[in-house]
Parts: structure tokens; C-alpha cells; sequence
């Protein structure tokens, strides 16, 4: 919640209306990254403040944590990019 109050705060503002806002984040930074991208936490969002969160632009996931099956109708339609090591024996990206 703290990534969509922010860039919610951000381009509500008149000077950052304009901006891209996006998310990095790497392991769970990551695994946030990629779960920013999914419906149901606007849906929390909308239920906690009121209002819909502003729309993140994009987001990259470094080496993020891998700990369920993901489909492409699970996303929002927002740009992102999933970088994973392929010999990473501890969290594999399959």
C-alpha cells in the first residue's frame, strides 16, 4: 500500500501531475513489484481510503521471490519487466 499512496500523493500533486511513477524493487522488493501489478490491491486500496490509487507507470522486478503460478490475466496492464538469474538454485524462476 505504501508504493500506490505514494505515487497516488505524487500525482495528485499540480507540480508532479505530468510524471511517470514506477516501482523497483529487488528479492521482496521485487515480489512487490510484481504485486503491485494485480487488481485486487487497487481494490484494497479503494476499500481503505475511498478512491482509487493513481495508476503506477511501470515496474521492474529484480530477482524477486517466485511463490506461486502467475498468469498473464492475474496483471494489470502495465509495462513489466522481471529480470531472474538463470542459474539461481535457491529461488528458481520456474
Amino acid at each position: 500500500m505504501d508504493v500506490l499512496t505514494a505515487a497516488t500523493y505524487f500525482k495528485e500533486r499540480p507540480e508532479w501531475a505530468n510524471a511517470k511513477v514506477g516501482h523497483i524493487g529487488e528479492s521482496m522488493g521485487g515480489t512487490t513489484a510484481m504485486n503491485l501489478m494485480r487488481p485486487y490491491l487497487r481494490r484494497a486500496f479503494n476499500d481503505l481510503y475511498g478512491k482509487p490509487p493513481a495508476q503506477l507507470d511501470a515496474a521492474v522486478a529484480l530477482y524477486a521471490g517466485c511463490t506461486e503460478r502467475n498468469t498473464a490475466e492475474a496483471f494489470l496492464p502495465i509495462p513489466l519487466m522481471f529480470m531472474h538469474g538463470e542459474d539461481d538454485d535457491d529461488t528458481l524462476a520456474s
